[in-house]
């Protein structure tokens, strides 16, 4: 049974909470607070950030100009020998043929799909990464991936911290040996510092590289060397502290993560039922709690028994699509053929699950984003804010109804016999 006391913890938060201050005063002194990415909002967009300026530096053609030798050093940092940079080719999104996920004893033959990073040379050596960011796991996609050009390919799951892909996507493949797994937090910053060095006389390259590269050390919660090296003397000296600490810290978040979403429901149900709202007889619905990974309020019509359609606020779990931000949308269930993405104007997300999304926008200069280190502690030590940010999330909420659900109305009332039908076929 542990034996760890309070004070410790105590003292252990207490000279981690010095440290994280000198590290944001340095940052301050030498401007690195000043990141384009985060300005623009595009820190955890996978394909549109990550894997295009990932690409961009892998490619020999690329606009760099500086040839193979940024990806020679990825290979040389990731160990693959067999790709040859000076012919290699890279395709963002590579579409390997429809996705064909077959069940039982034939799911291992599975294939199909859109590879994130693919790379191929001269000599048909293929290397194809799977760029994981804050987005789920589909359905046995590093085996898909795999059965692709077997003989040549090697595939990469990369992840912010080395992760491992689940049964779900990888089946019974092996890692280190049908797949490598790789990591931002390790393999890229590596590769980005050499990058950097490799960079020294073309100064707005280097310092654009230098630039993703603080964007990493941010997303993957990294200090300088000095203070890592620090801290890292602080857990293991206070390690039964820190286990503790590590043991609770998720539990801890999302204790306040559902907080946030009972408030948030309570405040939807009070401000959906003004005269404003009774036309379009809402109601307020709690969907999965925290512990999943997509957590929400769903908004529907008072007399409608599914979620076809539903006004969706997601995710409270700080954990699913979208790197964890806050987004409304129109959810449409699978096999998401309401008809309703197809409408003049209309947008879709998620492969058709979500329709016309609307990401929520900062609340006092702190994102909409219950897995931010900085909006949660602010929620959780700051009782105006936390007000704030509620009935921030209900305004939000509230101005999206009045814009989306006169159209989801209309729609119902056209379509009505052609959505009967389709409901039928959901509940098969």
């Amino acid at each position: 049974m542990s034996t760890v006391s309070l004070p410790s913890i105590k003292q252990l938060l207490a000279t981690t909470n010095v440290l994280v201050a000198r590290e944001k005063a340095e940052e301050k002194i030498k401007g690195e607070k000043f990141n384009l990415f985060s300005i623009l909002k595009m820190e955890t967009k996978e394909n549109d950030t990550h894997s295009a300026f990932l690409g961009e530096l892998l490619n020999p053609q690329g606009d760099h100009l500086m040839g193979s030798r940024y990806l020679k050093l990825f290979l040389a940092q990731i160990g693959d020998e067999t790709l040859d940079p000076h012919s290699t080719k890279v395709i963002l999104e590579k579409y390997i043929g429809p996705k064909r996920i077959l069940k039982g004893a034939q799911a291992k033959n599975s294939t199909g799909g859109r590879i994130d990073i693919y790379l191929k040379d001269a000599k048909g050596n293929i290397l194809s990464i799977e760029n994981k960011i804050n987005a789920p796991e589909q359905e046995l996609q590093v085996l898909r991936y795999y059965n692709y050009k077997q003989e040549q390919n090697t595939v990469y799951y990369l992840t912010l911290n080395g992760e491992s892909p689940s049964p779900y996507s990888a089946l019974k493949l092996k890692s280190g040996y049908d797949f490598h797994e790789i990591s931002y937090a390790h393999d890229i910053l590596i590769w980005l510092k050499a990058c950097q060095k490799e960079s020294a006389d073309q100064p707005i390259l280097r310092e654009t590289i230098k630039q993703y590269y603080l964007l990493i050390k941010k997303i993957t919660g990294q200090m300088s060397d000095e203070h890592t090296k620090a801290l890292h003397h602080q857990i293991l000296s206070n390690f039964e502290a820190a286990h503790a600490i590590a043991a609770n810290l998720n539990d801890a978040r999302k204790a306040l993560c559902e907080e946030i979403r009972q408030a948030v429901f309570k405040g939807l149900e009070s401000a959906l039922s003004t005269p404003a709202f009774n036309e379009m007889q809402l109601a307020v619905v709690l969907g999965n709690d925290v512990q999943h990974r997509s957590s929400q309020i769903f908004i529907i019509g008072s007399g409608q028994r599914d979620l076809l359609l539903a006004i969706t606020l997601e995710t409270f779990s700080g954990e699913g699509n979208f790197g964890g931000d806050l987004a409304l949308g129109i959810l449409d269930p699978p096999p998401h053929g309401s008809g309703f993405a197809d409408v003049d104007g209309n947008t879709k997300k998620l492969g058709g699950w979500m329709i016309n999304h609307k990401e929520i926008e900062d609340c006092d200069g702190l994102q909409a984003n219950l897995s931010n280190e900085l909006t949660i502690q602010a929620l959780y030590t700051n009782a105006t804010f936390k007000t704030e940010f509620v009935a921030h999330l209900v305004k939000e909420t509230q101005q999206y109804v009045e814009e989306q659900y006169p159209a989801i109305l209309k729609f119902l009332a056209t379509n009505e016999s052609r959505l009967s039908q389709y409901r039928k076929t959901l509940k098969q």
